[in-house]
């Protein structure tokens, strides 16, 4: 499906919370709160996706890119305007 992009609909829509270096760490290492998250580290911004209490971290160039991988872009999407399909299709 192919859709425009919207940054802060996709934040909104998804409770996609920006935090700090600090609190991300504090994530990482306690594994809670819940949720899925992004920050500034030096530059790179973080994606943190905490969603089931892994806190997978990855590092992107932009806060688009970061938040189309929180929202489950294949990474070969993070700069076109491919939307995820929800449905799953059955073999």
């Amino acid at each position: 499906m192919i859709k425009d992009f919207n940054l802060e609909e996709a934040i909104d829509e998804y409770g996609i919370e920006e935090i700090d270096v600090d609190y991300a760490r504090e994530i990482i290492e306690e594994r809670e709160p819940i949720g899925l998250y992004y920050y500034d580290d030096n530059g790179e911004i973080m994606a943190l996706d905490n969603s089931s209490g892994n806190a997978w971290v990855e590092s992107f160039e932009t806060t688009e890119a970061a938040i189309k991988y929180l929202i489950g872009y294949d990474e070969d999407d993070f700069n076109n305007d491919y939307v995820p399909d929800d449905t799953d299709d059955e073999d």
